[in-house]
């Protein structure tokens, strides 16, 4: 399980709006080089709202930890970036031999991408697949834990 820290902005229905903040993986966005992630948090923020399960009844401003199953990043993953690079290379190699034109090729393989983007999309809204994908509520965190991890806030 993939676990995040977050703070509650709203809740209903057995849902709830949680503010995250996104992690650097190596630690060197505070040299402001490196891999670029610095630079893309300036462009776009780094608070992610997200929508999940709320099995707990959570209130707003309350700080909970979120959880998302490694399977289910693994197969959006798969889904979103694998679907559409392999229809891609499927229509291009078949053209390429096919025909043997690089404007069909580079045209099928365009047909491809998009229609493995299709495909992924509507892997997505299967009927009960946003739920499968959806991260849940985990625990409320504890005052030891707030120390810790002083952020996020409430926004106003």
């Amino acid at each position: 399980m993939i676990e995040e820290h977050g703070c509650v902005q709203g809740s209903a229905g057995g849902y709830a709006r949680v503010l995250t903040r996104r992690r650097a993986t190596c630690g060197r966005c505070s040299e402001q080089h490196g891999c670029g992630r610095a630079a893309l948090a300036q462009w776009f923020g780094s608070t992610t709202l997200v929508q999940a399960r709320d099995p707990l009844g959570v209130n707003p401003g309350e700080r909970v930890i979120v959880g998302l199953a490694e399977r289910a990043l693994l197969r959006a993953s798969l889904a979103v970036y694998g679907a559409p690079l392999v229809s891609m290379l499927v229509l291009s190699l078949a053209a390429e031999f096919l025909v043997g034109n690089e404007l069909l090729t580079v045209l099928a393989a365009m047909t491809g991408f998009a229609a493995g983007l299709f495909q992924a999309r509507r892997w997505a809204a299967r009927p009960g697949q946003g739920e499968a994908l959806m991260p849940v509520i985990l625990r409320r965190v504890s005052e030891s834990e707030r120390v810790l991890h002083p952020w996020p806030e409430a926004s106003p």
